[in-house]
């Protein structure tokens, strides 16, 4: 069940917008380059100081991580738009790339899968933009969790603006959702609930697509999946409010809305309960 597989991933962690303005031939894919330009692919070349060359399976996320550069710098760089989707081949600026920087690989979590198909819906709701902290995380193996800090209101932020999916509990199909699934438009900003600390983000779990759970005080967690991009890392300290991801239909969902949870003492808590406006 989807509830069973963010506690097992919950269990671990803690317990250790497109254009139309032309691009330089290097931006684009093979197919969009120039005769010249493919003739010239013909020889290996060797990649300009700062830039890589996107492989399959490649993110924003995974290269900002990979290479310790922010989400926002590998953006703003190459000029990307959301969806920030990637094409093989396609040459990245990478600000401050360090000569030889070995590739990384991560390992994904052998974890099930949910038996429970998040449900689809069309949204228009949005929120306004506030700056996202643009940062990836350390690397698992030299990770420390900072303590979150204390809350900094009464209950817990809307994540994000928009009509409820489904709610927490027993569906109509004999399913159990242990959190709810606002609908809202691809793109707007999906805001922390509380002060807290990143123990996870990543997509490993299959299903929920780019997920982050934080971890707050007092034994509660917070967590957000199907987000089209995660602006913050594994060991980040965010704040109330802050923008942590980006609505998003990744996972088993084809429509963009925002899967959310509240856990206390490892429990599933009903967040209708516990959300308040900011």
């Amino acid at each position: 069940m989807r509830g069973l597989s963010i506690g097992l991933v919950l269990g671990t962690m803690l317990s250790g917008c497109y254009s139309t303005v032309s691009e330089p031939w290097w931006n684009q894919s093979f197919s969009q380059r120039p005769q010249a330009a493919q003739q010239r692919q013909a020889q290996p070349q060797p990649l300009p100081p700062g830039m890589i060359e996107v492989a399959k399976g490649d993110s924003v996320y995974g290269l900002a991580k990979r290479h310790g550069v922010g989400v926002r710098e590998i953006i703003d760089a190459n000029g990307l738009e959301a969806p920030f989707k990637l094409l093989v081949g396609q040459r990245l600026k990478i600000p401050q790339l360090a000569p030889q920087q070995p590739r990384q690989n991560v390992a994904a979590l052998s974890l099930p899968a949910p038996a429970f198909p998040p449900p689809i819906a069309s949204a228009q709701a949005s929120v306004p933009e506030p700056t996202p902290a643009a940062r990836p995380g350390p690397e698992p193996a030299a990770l420390v969790f900072p303590e979150p800090r204390p809350k900094a209101g009464k209950g817990f932020l809307w994540p994000v603006k928009g009509p409820l999916v489904e709610g927490f509990g027993v569906t109509g199909k004999g399913q159990n959702n242990d959190g709810i699934n606002i609908g809202a438009k691809r793109g707007a900003y999906v805001r922390a609930s509380e002060n807290g600390v990143v123990v996870y983000a990543g997509s490993e779990l299959k299903g929920f697509g780019n997920m982050l759970l934080v971890k707050h005080q007092d034994g509660w967690v917070s967590a957000y999946a199907h987000n089209d991009l995660l602006l913050v890392g594994k060991g980040d300290r965010v704040d109330r409010g802050q923008a942590i991801a980006r609505v998003g239909a990744t996972g088993l969902v084809t429509s963009p809305q925002l899967h959310f949870e509240l856990r206390h003492n490892s429990k599933p808590v009903n967040p209708l309960v516990q959300l308040v406006d900011g």
